[in-house]
C-alpha cells in the first residue's frame, strides 16, 4: 500500500506569494547565494525559487535514478550481466557525484 508523503519544509523556507512578489530583486541574491524557498499560497506550498543550476542538477538526478532503475530491472533478465554491472557502476559514481552539493567536500 502506498502511502502519502507530507512535503516537509522548515519555516525559514516557507514565504507567501505576496511576499516573494515585492521583494523578488532580494530572492533571487539568496537564491544565488543557494538559499532555496519554497513559496506558499494559503499556507500550502505551490512553487519554489532554486537556483537555476540546483535546478539542473535535480534534474540530472532524477534522469540518473532512472537509468539505474531500468538497469536494475535489465539485470535480473540481462543475457550479459557482466556488461550491466559496469554500467550500474558507472551511473552510480554519476549519482554520487550529482549528489554533492557545489562546495561540498568529498567523504
Amino acid at each position: 500500500m502506498n502511502a502519502v508523503r507530507t512535503m516537509k519544509f522548515s519555516s525559514d523556507e516557507l514565504m507567501p506569494f505576496f511576499e516573494v512578489r515585492t521583494g523578488m530583486s532580494k530572492l533571487l541574491v539568496d537564491v544565488q547565494t543557494g538559499k532555496e524557498i519554497v513559496i506558499t499560497r494559503h499556507g500550502k506550498p505551490i512553487g519554489a525559487l532554486v537556483a537555476a543550476s540546483e535546478l539542473y542538477r535535480y534534474r540530472e538526478l532524477e534522469r540518473v535514478i532512472t537509468e539505474l532503475t531500468t538497469l536494475l530491472n535489465a539485470t535480473t533478465t540481462s543475457a550479459r550481466p557482466d556488461n550491466a554491472q559496469k554500467a550500474f557502476l558507472e551511473l552510480a559514481c554519476e549519482a554520487g557525484k550529482l549528489l554533492k552539493k557545489p562546495g561540498e567536500s568529498k567523504p
